[in-house]
């Protein structure tokens, strides 16, 4: 029910300046990027979960043939053990780089001031 109103949203945007589908400025463009990165591999990561999920379903369902007995119990893969060790590390270090590499080109500080301007701040109490 939510996928036709968020398509909607994003095929019927209108032009109002706090549009987050639009970014205007250099910082708000990476950001949206980085946030599209990530929303990629954690939409890869709901369709593999997803499809493993249905396949298990279909494929190991309770039968009218069954016998009703356990099948036998299996203790130890040690290549199903690193797999599901390795890869969770794996997308866990990619998003940490993928991250920590936008941090930094964001908050450099000759970033803030390579153009040759100063930056004036001004404080008020309410």
């Amino acid at each position: 029910m939510l996928a036709p109103i968020s398509a909607s949203l994003l095929l019927h945007r209108t032009s109002a300046s706090t549009d987050i589908f639009a970014p205007v400025s250099t910082p708000a463009q990476s950001i949206f990027e980085l946030s599209l990165f990530v929303m990629g591999i954690t939409a890869c990561i709901f369709v593999v979960v997803g499809s493993l999920l249905v396949y298990s379903i279909v494929r190991f369902r309770k039968r009218k043939a069954d016998d009703g007995r356990e099948p036998a119990q299996v203790y130890g893969s040690l290549q199903v053990e690193l797999a599901w060790t390795i890869i969770p590390v794996l997308i866990t270090l990619v998003l940490f780089l993928a991250t920590a590499g936008h941090r930094a080109r964001s908050t450099s500080p000759s970033s803030a001031t390579s153009s040759g301007g100063s930056i004036a701040t001004l404080a008020s109490m309410w």
